[in-house]
């Protein structure tokens, strides 16, 4: 299916998300791909997202 919206690969690995109708559908349980909008260095919010794996990951290390 076609979209408007640009790739998505995660930050963390560089996957490339399965192709979807929405963005949205990313977040949900069938796929589980994370959201997280962060400020770069030229104060623009700009979105991370990672895939369930790397988030996953990403959050036990955080919680050591």
């Amino acid at each position: 299916m076609s979209h408007d919206f640009p790739p998505i690969s995660c930050v963390d690995c560089q996957a490339v998300a399965p192709e979807t109708e929405t963005a949205y559908t990313l977040i949900g349980h069938q796929f589980g791909w994370r959201l997280k909008y962060v400020v770069d260095e030229s104060g623009k919010r700009v979105p991370e997202w990672r895939c369930d794996k790397c988030f996953r990951a990403r959050k036990a290390s955080e919680q050591r």
